[in-house]
C-alpha cells in the first residue's frame, strides 16, 4: 500500500493508557500533497474519535509545519476534553495538537 502509518502517545508508563494517543493514516501524492488523511484520537475524549474538521483543513494540502500548526486546534474542535488527576483539559488539549505534528511526522 502506499499509505503512510503512525501511532503516539503520551502516557505515565509505556504500558499505561494513553493521556492522548494521536493516530494518523495518510496517502501523499508524488508532489507532497494530501491526498486522503484518517486522524483518530485517543485519551482526549470518554472515546476515541476522529477528527473530522481537521481532516478537512489538511486533504488536498502540502503537510507543512505552517499548516500543520494552524490547523491543530481542529483536532479537539466540538470535542468534550477529559480532565483528571493525569491532565487538565487545556494541557490534554495541548498535548493532542503537539502529537498531531509529532505524528504527521513519524508517518512521512
Amino acid at each position: 500500500t502506499d499509505r503512510k502509518m503512525a501511532y503516539q502517545k503520551v502516557a505515565r508508563r509505556p504500558s499505561d493508557f494513553a493521556i492522548v494517543g494521536v493516530a494518523v493514516s495518510m496517502k501523499l501524492a508524488k508532489d507532497g500533497v494530501c491526498e486522503d488523511i484518517a486522524v483518530a484520537v485517543t485519551g482526549v475524549s470518554d472515546k476515541p474519535y476522529r477528527a473530522g474538521a481537521l481532516e478537512a483543513k489538511l486533504k488536498g494540502n502540502k503537510l507543512d509545519a505552517k499548516l500543520i500548526a494552524a490547523s491543530a486546534p481542529a483536532i479537539t474542535e466540538n470535542i468534550d476534553v477529559n480532565e483528571n488527576i493525569h491532565a487538565s483539559s487545556d494541557f490534554r488539549a495541548h498535548l493532542a495538537r503537539v502529537y498531531l505534528g509529532r505524528t504527521i511526522a513519524a508517518a512521512q
